[in-house]
C-alpha cells in the first residue's frame, strides 16, 4: 500500500485505499475522529453497485442504540451528501440500513445489516450473503464489559458468515476491523495472530504490517492530519497526557507496557508452564517473577478449562504477586495470556 494515499486531501483516512488491501482481514487502528467509521460507511453505502455488508459492534446494547434515529451511524453521511439512509430493527438481535421515505421510515430492501458479537450466536436463520463485515470499535474502552471467549466468538462468527464460499471457488468474506488505540491487550488481536505484530509496530512507530500468515493487514493511522489539527481544540488544550496519547498520538495505553520488559532468562528458574506461557522465579529468591512464552517447566498445564482450574488452585498466589507488582513480562502477548488465565 502506498503511504501517500493513506489520507484524503481533506486529511481524513482514505478508506477506499485501505479496503483495497488484498488480505481477508484488515485491522485499522487510529486516533479518534480520523474518519475510519465515516469513510468505511461512505464506501459501502454510496458505491455502485452496493456491496453486501454488515456492521458489527461488540454488544447488543450498542446495536439497539444505533437503530434509533438520533444515533444512526449514517447520520453524518445524510448531512454531508444529502442522503436519507435510516436504520431499523429487523429482529430481536439484528437491524439494518435502509433508504428512508419522507417520514424517515425504511423503504425497500436492506442496504446492510447490523449485529453484535455478543449475541450473534443467538441468531437463527440468518441467510444473507455478505461480502464485507465492518467491525467497528473492536477494542473496547476500559469501562466496557468483557465478552467471554471474545476471540473465539469472532472466529465462530466469521465461520458462520463465510460458510463454504472458498470451497466453491469464491473469494473469502472480507472483514475490516476499526478501533481507537484503547488497549493493546485485545482478545481479537490475539485471535487474529497479530498481537505481536501490533506490539512491534507500536514500539517501532510503524504504520503498516502484514501477519506471518499473510491473512491480516494492520494499518496504524500515523501522523494523521486531523489529529494534528485537533491538538488546538479545547479538549486537548487541557493537556491530559494519557488521553491525548491515545486519542491523537495513536499510542496504546501505558498500562499495556506496565512491567513489560525482557529479562535475562538465565537469572530465573522455571516454575510452571500453562497455556503456552512459562512462569519463572528469580534465582536470588527475592520474590521477583517473570512470564514469557520462551522455555518450559517440568510442571505443565494445557489450556483446557479443567487444566486452567487446576492451575489456579495450585498457583493462584502468582496472581497476588502480580497485583503486588512483582511479576514482569517479556512482551504484551505474554502479559495478556497471563491475565486471561486468571481473569
Amino acid at each position: 500500500m502506498d503511504r501517500s494515499r493513506l489520507y484524503l486531501p481533506n486529511g481524513y483516512a482514505n478508506m477506499a485505499e485501505i479496503l483495497s488491501c488484498p488480505t481477508p482481514f484488515i485491522v485499522c487502528i487510529g486516533g479518534r475522529g480520523t474518519g475510519k467509521t465515516y469513510g468505511a460507511l461512505r464506501e459501502v453505502l454510496t458505491s455502485d453497485p452496493l456491496p453486501r455488508f454488515g456492521l458489527l459492534r461488540r454488544s447488543q446494547t450498542q446495536i439497539d442504540i444505533i437503530t434509533k434515529p438520533d444515533f444512526n451511524p449514517a447520520g453524518p453521511l445524510n448531512r454531508d451528501l444529502g442522503l436519507n439512509i435510516v436504520t431499523a430493527p429487523v429482529s430481536k438481535y439484528t437491524g439494518a440500513f435502509y433508504h428512508g421515505n419522507e417520514e424517515g421510515r425504511p423503504t425497500g430492501p436492506a442496504l446492510g445489516y447490523l449485529f453484535a458479537l455478543s449475541t450473534f450466536g443467538n441468531i437463527r436463520g440468518f441467510s444473507a450473503e455478505l461480502d464485507l463485515v465492518i467491525y467497528d470499535e473492536f477494542i473496547p474502552e476500559s469501562t466496557a464489559r468483557p465478552i467471554k471467549d471474545e476471540g473465539a466468538a469472532l472466529l465462530n462468527l466469521y465461520e458462520s458468515l463465510n460458510r463454504n464460499r472458498e470451497l466453491d471457488g469464491r473469494p473469502p468474506l472480507k472483514m475490516l476491523l476499526l478501533s481507537n488505540t484503547n488497549d493493546l491487550n485485545s482478545p481479537i488481536l490475539q485471535a487474529l495472530g497479530v498481537l505481536d505484530l501490533c506490539d512491534r509496530m507500536a514500539r517501532k512507530n510503524q504504520w503498516y504490517g502484514v501477519s506471518r500468515s499473510d491473512m491480516v493487514t494492520v494499518i496504524r493511522l500515523q501522523d494523521s492530519p486531523i489529529s494534528e489539527r485537533k491538538k488546538k481544540t479545547v479538549l486537548y488544550r487541557l493537556q491530559n497526557e494519557d488521553f491525548e496519547r491515545m486519542a491523537l498520538g495513536n499510542a496504546f495505553s501505558r498500562d499495556n507496557y506496565d512491567h513489560v520488559r525482557p529479562q535475562p532468562l538465565q537469572e530465573y528458574r522455571p516454575l510452571v508452564t500453562v497455556a503456552g506461557v512459562t512462569c519463572y522465579e528469580h534465582r536470588s529468591g527475592e520474590g521477583r517473577y517473570y512470564v514469557t512464552r520462551a522455555g518450559a517447566a517440568a510442571e505443565t498445564y494445557d489450556d483446557t478449562p479443567s487444566e486452567i482450574k487446576r492451575f489456579r488452585a495450585q498457583w493462584g498466589w502468582l496472581w497476588l504477586e502480580n497485583l503486588g507488582g512483582r511479576v514482569w513480562f517479556s512482551d504484551a502477548a505474554s502479559r495478556l495470556a497471563f491475565q486471561t488465565i486468571f481473569c
